[in-house]
Order: C-alpha cells, then sequence, then structure tokens
C-alpha cells in the first residue's frame, strides 16, 4: 500500500487538506503516523520519512509559516546565519504580545515583546 500512497501524495511534505484533495481522510493519515510510514511534523503537517532530510533553514520557514509574524531570534538566528555551527534543540521565535499564539507547538520557544521592539 505505501508505493500507492507515495504516488498518490507526491510530496515530500504535505498537509492533511492536500492528502484529502487526494483522497486521503485524516482518520487514515492517523493511521500511517501509528504505523510508521509517515511522520507528523506539526500542526496539519505531515512527511515521509524516508525523503525527510533535515534542512533547518526549511524547518524554520514552516514554524514561521504556522506564526504570523514572528521573529527569529537567539541559537536560531545564529544557525541560519552561519554564526553557529550546532542546530538548537528548539526554535526561537520573538512575537509580539498581542499575536501571540494560544496553542502549545512543541520544538518551539516563543519570547512575548512589546510591539515596538520587534
Amino acid at each position: 500500500m505505501k508505493p500507492k500512497l507515495l504516488k498518490l501524495l507526491r510530496k515530500s511534505r504535505f498537509s492533511s487538506s492536500y492528502a484529502k484533495s487526494k483522497g486521503l481522510r485524516p482518520r487514515m493519515l492517523t493511521y500511517y503516523v501509528q504505523k510508521g510510514l509517515l511522520i507528523k511534523l506539526g500542526h496539519d503537517l505531515y512527511a515521509f520519512p524516508e525523503k525527510l532530510s533535515f534542512d533547518y533553514v526549511e524547518l524554520v520557514k514552516e514554524k514561521i509559516l504556522q506564526i504570523p509574524h514572528a521573529v527569529v531570534g537567539g541559537q536560531s538566528a545564529l544557525m541560519l546565519y552561519g554564526l553557529s555551527v550546532e542546530a538548537p534543540a528548539v526554535i526561537e521565535l520573538y512575537v509580539s504580545e498581542k499575536n501571540v499564539p494560544k496553542r502549545k507547538m512543541k520544538d518551539i520557544k516563543l519570547y512575548a515583546v512589546k510591539e515596538h521592539l520587534l
């Protein structure tokens, strides 16, 4: 069944809405994650383990898309600019005090700062 799934989706990373447009129901995505055929990268973001390459820049871009108006900072910014050789365990993002997301996201550390400091 896995080759069918690969041909159907044709992307290494995809959202549940994309999978639904190809005929896969959300329950099937959950089933494939439990079986290890897919990895859940974050809220509404899935990937195939064998096609997943670790690209820190792409990972940060995906997280930024989930949190509008966030700014990368701290060790994460140093990694993006090539000033650090080790990728941090969490992605550090700065957001306005008025724009802090209510849901918790794993692998992200949020810092709420005043609007004028961003």
